[in-house]
C-alpha cells in the first residue's frame, strides 16, 4: 500500500476547511441574525402564483446585512423569505412571516422599512411591505370613519 504523502494531506485539509469554515460561519450567522429563530418560528409555506417576488438586501439584528443574496415574495397571507443558493444550503431554511406578526417600526416610501417579528427588527426596502402598509392605512381610515364602537 502506497504511503499518504504529506503534500496529499495538506490538499484534501485545505478542501475540507474551504467547505467547513464557510458552512460554519454562515450557521453562527444565523444565529446571531434570528434567522433561525424565525425560521422555527415561522416555517416555509406555499406562495400564492400572483405573490410579488425580487431579489434583495435586507439586515436583521447586529449584522450588517444579506446583501443581494435575499428572495422575497410577498402575497395576501405572507412575507416569505430565502435566500439565493448556495447560502440557503448552510442553515437557512426558508421562512413565511403572517403579515398578522409583522409590526411596521419604520417605513420611508421608496426608500426602506424597518419591521419587528418575533422581536427582531428586519431592515428592508419600503418596496418590499408597501402594499402592506397601504393596506393597513386603509383598514385604519375605515376605522375611524366607523367612529367609535
Amino acid at each position: 500500500m502506497p504511503a499518504i504523502s504529506h503534500q496529499s494531506v495538506t490538499i484534501v485539509a485545505a478542501v475540507l476547511l474551504s467547505i467547513l469554515i464557510p458552512i460554519g460561519v454562515m450557521w453562527l450567522i444565523s444565529i446571531f441574525t434570528g434567522w433561525r429563530k424565525l425560521a422555527r418560528a415561522f416555517p416555509a409555506q406555499p406562495r400564492q402564483p400572483d405573490a410579488r417576488s425580487r431579489l434583495t438586501s435586507l439586515s436583521l439584528r447586529y449584522i450588517g446585512g444579506y446583501n443581494n443574496c435575499v428572495l422575497w415574495n410577498a402575497d395576501d397571507e405572507y412575507l416569505h423569505l430565502r435566500l439565493m443558493p448556495p447560502f440557503a444550503w448552510m442553515s437557512h431554511p426558508p421562512v413565511s412571516i403572517p403579515w398578522a406578526a409583522i409590526e411596521i417600526v419604520k417605513f420611508i416610501p421608496k426608500k426602506s422599512a424597518t419591521i419587528r417579528v418575533d422581536g427582531i427588527n428586519i431592515a428592508l426596502e419600503s418596496k418590499i411591505v408597501e402594499s402592506e402598509v397601504t393596506l393597513r392605512a386603509a383598514m385604519d381610515a375605515s376605522d375611524d370613519q366607523a367612529g367609535p364602537a
